[in-house]
């Protein structure tokens, strides 16, 4: 079993919910710096170590000279949950779930994989989980 620093599961962490939930497929290492308030010599080695292990990938960005991409190789995640399957879903979020907090991974994938998705407002006098 792979054995990643907290540094390092920040940053995994970071680059998968900007995937899943903003749909951005890349990330910059000053974003990451920026974000996460990690030094850039601490992020260097942690990139380099996510790098090594095939977690996160790195491409050349023409229009910034040499500034690196970043991205997650998801095809060597080994995930718990399986592939989300087009279909309908239906996710209940208790009354107060604060967004995005509140939701699990899976539940990220199944927004990210809907081609449409369905919210109903809350009852008059009873407050929205979305706001």
């Amino acid at each position: 079993m792979l054995r990643l620093t907290a540094t390092a599961k920040l940053v995994i962490h970071y680059m998968a919910l900007r995937h899943l939930v903003d749909g951005v497929p890349y990330v910059t290492f000053k974003e990451l710096v920026q974000r996460l308030g990690v030094s850039e010599r601490r992020l260097r080695s942690v990139m380099q170590e996510l790098r090594q292990v095939g977690l996160v990938e790195a491409y050349m960005d023409p229009s910034r000279g040499r500034s690196l991409l970043y991205r997650l190789a998801f095809s060597n995640f080994d995930f718990d949950a399986p592939r989300v399957e087009p279909g309908l879903y239906y996710i209940d979020l208790p009354r107060g779930a604060k967004i995005p907090n509140d939701l699990t991974f899976r539940a990220y994938s199944i927004i990210r994989a809907s081609q449409l998705l369905l919210y109903s407002l809350p009852s008059p006098g009873e407050k929205s989980c979305l706001g």
